[in-house]
């Protein structure tokens, strides 16, 4: 089927025809510039002298799926003027296609687009569902293509690094914190990457970074005048960091004070317990019935000790035992065997527990009387959901009831320095008990945990000047080791502390930044090579 049509085309171009070949499912769109000179691409003057013309075939955006070429019908002219060195040249429309180009601006501009949003693989792929038929390679091709964007100097920049491949190789990221755009990437993690970009780009003021040596070093000779501002977010990391490697050292006492929470928590049996209620204390805890884990376990954490104790160096004992560096330090550093929290799933009778269990012991076993009851209490909990509840009651004769508050307090290192660092607003009435008991118990404990809560409250208050008192307290022979090396550390890069309390500058931004990088490099496979990573990184596109 042919049709002709005559339209004129606002990129002065005419439309001459549209032919429809149905059984190569192709349109060709034949076209003519509408204006009457062209302008000699070397002289940059116009002629109206025609030579001759030819035709151009550019692959254009689909239409329905189906392959859409634009058939240009080109001019050629003589250049009038003598001293001009081009004597013939082509009429030319970069609006349409550049010289030499085989598809039009649009298509590439589209296929650009597709090649860094989804990559070569990928883009393929999506290009394919959009009727445009390109190659992998060729998506790759159109990003190298690309110029990479340059804006100016940024005045506050933001350092940190990313991984080529975790702990093994890693490279730099720069951003600028007021723009909130990527600066540059670097291929490695050295000081002298870093110092060379700063002397190359003067102008920075403020460096936003990490407490890592090479950034420090970097920094310091790249741009000495520049205020250098330690991030927030790993400054409460390192602290916490800290605080968990002294709640794993005093494991014994965070557990005794655990049992005698839950010991007041229980209180005495009702007199009219079953004899299984009764000899309830002697049922075995969550970690005790789970016996083979634990007896490994605890097999591992002697075998680290005895270890440890002819000579072997932490390294040397996690390669014989083939576990990490980090699970050696912790059996250590802990003044017993460091048992394992229970994972807590939140029920929708957790928060009718208490009462479900006072009329359970009260002889009400009938789940949907229990479930009527509590609506009527206002709790929101289903019939099924109390139905499970009960049915672990009923299996063990009532036992459970009691049991499960044994482990209730039982938690994590990581949960315990969260429950720690959080106001008492913020806490339940058992955690706040919780948290109080286990101060009391452990001297050493509440004494870190003092400092820490004020080591925060700097940053909350934005008082720079009272970090100096902060660092003399914590430098104490009488504080908790982890707490004293962790304000040595502080010592080291103290100014830069006190620029990350009362400056508004962290590296949130940047770590935003890196998240999106991480994205790129996966969706990329792992194939491409650094240079078109960072042409797609750096484009923000």
């Amino acid at each position: 089927m042919r049709s002709r049509v005559v339209l004129p085309d606002r990129h002065g171009l005419c439309l001459d025809s549209v032919v429809v070949d149905e059984e190569l499912s192709l349109v060709e769109v034949a076209v003519h510039s509408a204006a009457e000179s062209a302008t000699c691409p070397c002289c940059g003057r116009n002629s109206t002298r025609l030579h001759s013309w030819y035709q151009r075939r550019l692959t254009d955006l689909p239409w329905q799926g189906i392959r859409v070429v634009l058939v240009w019908r080109t001019r050629k002219f003589f250049c009038r003027f003598n001293d001009c060195q081009q004597k013939v040249f082509a009429e030319q429309n970069p609006q349409i296609a550049k010289a030499y180009a085989r598809r039009t601006e649009r298509l590439g501009l589209a296929l650009r687009c597709i090649a860094f949003a989804c990559g070569g693989e990928g883009g393929a792929r999506l290009a394919d569902r959009l009727g445009i038929d390109i190659h992998p390679d060729a998506l790759l091709r159109e990003i190298r293509k690309c110029s990479i964007p340059t804006g100016p100097v940024p005045r506050v920049l933001g350092v940190d690094d990313w991984a080529f491949r975790k702990g093994q190789r890693y490279g730099t990221v720069l951003v600028d914190l007021e723009r909130g755009r990527p600066v540059e990437l670097l291929p490695d993690r050295d000081a002298e990457s870093l110092k060379a970009w700063l002397r190359d780009h003067p102008g920075v003021e403020i460096i936003s970074r990490d407490r890592a040596e090479c950034y420090i070093k970097g920094a310091t000779e790249g741009a000495p005048d520049a205020i250098q501002v330690a991030d927030r977010f790993h400054l409460m990391r390192n602290m916490r960091e800290s605080l968990i490697r002294l709640i794993q050292r005093h494991a014994n006492d965070v557990r005794t004070a655990a049992d005698k929470m839950n010991s007041l928590a229980d209180g005495p049996a009702p007199e009219s317990t079953t004899k299984s209620q009764a000899d309830c204390s002697e049922l075995p805890t969550p970690p005790e019935r789970s016996s083979l884990s634990r007896q490994t376990r605890h097999q591992r954490y002697e075998e680290v000790r005895s270890l440890h104790q002819r000579g072997l160096s932490i390294r040397q004992i996690a390669r014989q035992l083939n576990i990490h560096r980090s699970t050696v330090k912790r059996f250590l550093y802990s003044e017993g065997f460091p048992e394992r929290a229970d994972r807590h799933y939140s029920r929708q009778t957790d928060s009718c527990n208490d009462y479900l269990r006072k009329r359970w012991q009260e002889g009400c076993h009938n789940a949907r009387q229990l479930t009527k009851e509590i609506r009527e209490r206002g709790f929101t909990a289903s019939y099924y959901s109390v139905v499970r509840q009960v049915a672990k009651w009923r299996q063990k004769g009532g036992a459970t009831s009691r049991c499960h508050s044994t482990s209730r307090y039982r938690v994590s290192p990581q949960e315990l320095s969260w429950l720690l660092l959080k106001a008492d607003t913020e806490l339940s009435k058992e955690d706040r008990s919780l948290k109080t008991c286990l101060l009391a118990h452990c001297p050493e404990l509440e004494k870190g945990w003092r400092l820490a809560t004020e080591f925060t409250a700097l940053f909350k208050d934005r008082v720079g000047d009272a970090l100096a008192r902060w660092l003399d307290r914590a430098v104490e022979p009488s504080v908790p080791a982890e707490i004293r090396n962790f304000a040595k550390g502080l010592m080291r890069d103290a100014s830069a502390v006190v620029a990350a309390i009362t400056l508004p500058w962290s590296n949130g931004q940047t770590e935003g930044q890196v998240n999106r990088l991480k994205t790129l490099k996966r969706q990329m496979y792992g194939r491409a090579s650094f240079d078109l990573l960072r042409i797609r990184f750096l484009s923000g596109v």
